[in-house]
């Protein structure tokens, strides 16, 4: 017989949460996914809080109403209204904090109540909502004070072992959100209010762009930098790490905790963004893609090509700025074509590997180029790493001749 059991790990020797401020690290491709990633992590921290016994007491939900609701919740996240359970938390099925809100502007539309947003702003299940509707259901004089759990009187969560999570135990990425916390309530609070807009909002800096690298090199480099990291950790400056990092440092998380380290947390992961990758057309024996008549990359086979590949040139310095700028534009439509991308996601500085670029994709992009500029080696992909230094390469070669039919 075998008998499995979770593994549950002990709390790291001597850490503790002290009210010690720290930097909680968020960090995505794009600005659509950094958020999203900070909804699935206040998300993840309303599932962990733990409430007062007696706020747990409430009436029965009545069975219609709970139907009702199940019904006006259904479309929302794509789920089936017999599959959610009321007293689940609506997060379990896909419901963030946008979905809520969009449940609670239904349920205020299905029951003629007037809007108010913080009406539901508590309610976390099917059952929760049930709980402030009126009991009569013909209007707002009989709606009493609502039976919904109060304010959580904490979180089971270790919030030193939160941030140290997401601070050695995710990729660093270009778009980044920092928040200096000291607790998982605190925590809470600013990504609320920074899901919100709130313009008051401190202890919160966001960033990303051109300057990662060189900032790390200017100033972190050597021992002077390693140095001014650790001035920063001993005075507890936690502000300017954050500061830092979000201006594009690649800070060594893992050197910046002295002593017994915390354990890490099982977290929310990076909030992929949902693309539908159909494929239309035949694949040849090439690896390519036929596309039918109409489609985006429809053309003839490109000609055999029987002499070798050309060299790839060190230094296109015969690139002219125009021809470039076209060759680029060029290069924007076939690589949103390969990757099924819109063109505007496509920044000239972005690497292969960043865009996702897999071998197959690389052969692919590789084959589309010869088809539109005439002979490509695929190594050209590997030593011309950006979309911008691919397109001064592809400037720098020789016009392909026409082929004669």
């Amino acid at each position: 017989h075998v008998v499995v059991e979770e593994y549950v790990p002990a709390a790291g020797a001597g850490v503790v949460d002290d009210g010690r401020a720290r930097v909680v690290c968020l960090s995505a491709r794009t600005p659509d996914r950094l958020r999203a990633y900070a909804r699935a992590l206040l998300d993840h921290i309303d599932r962990h809080a733990v409430y007062d016994e007696e706020d747990e007491a409430r009436p029965e939900p009545d069975p219609t109403t709970l139907r009702e609701l199940a019904g006006l919740a259904a479309g929302l996240v794509g789920v089936a209204a017999a599959e959610l359970n009321p007293g689940d938390d609506l997060g379990e099925y896909g419901f963030d904090q946008v979905n809520l809100a969009q449940l609670g502007a239904r349920v205020d539309a299905r029951y003629d109540l007037p809007v108010d947003p913080e009406r539901f702003a508590a309610c976390r299940t099917l059952a929760d909502f049930a709980a402030v509707l009126p009991s009569d259901r013909t209007g707002v004089q009989a709606i009493t004070t609502p039976t919904v759990r109060r304010a959580p009187v904490g979180y089971d969560l270790e919030f030193a072992r939160l941030a140290y999570t997401l601070q050695v135990g995710r990729d660093q990425m270009t778009e980044r959100l920092a928040i200096v916390a000291t607790s998982v309530a605190d925590l809470r609070e600013r990504l609320v209010r920074h899901l919100a807009d709130d313009p008051t909002l401190d202890g919160v800096w966001t960033g990303g762009g051109a300057q990662r690298g060189v900032l790390s090199d200017l100033l972190l480099d050597g021992r002077e930098g390693a140095e001014y990291l650790r001035v920063l950790r001993e005075d507890g400056n936690v502000d300017k790490l954050a500061r830092l990092w979000t201006a594009g440092v690649d800070l060594d998380w893992e050197a910046l905790h002295a002593g017994p380290r915390p354990t890490r947390l099982p977290l929310p992961t990076y909030p992929f963004e949902p693309r539908r990758c159909w494929v239309s057309g035949r694949l040849r024996p090439d690896g390519l893609i036929d596309r039918p008549a109409g489609q985006p990359g429809t053309g003839a086979d490109p000609a055999p090509v029987t002499e070798p590949a050309p060299a790839l040139p060190s230094a296109p310095a015969a690139a002219t700025a125009d021809g470039t700028a076209d060759q680029r534009e060029r290069l924007y439509d076939l690589i949103a074509e390969v990757l099924g991308w819109r063109r505007e996601e496509i920044r000239p500085d972005a690497g292969f590997e960043e865009l996702g670029f897999t071998s197959i994709l690389v052969h692919e992009l590789s084959g589309r180029l010869t088809e539109r500029f005439g002979p490509v080696p695929v190594t050209a992909l590997f030593e011309y790493k950006t979309v911008d230094a691919l397109a001064r390469y592809l400037t720098a070669l020789p016009t392909p001749a026409p082929v004669e039919v």
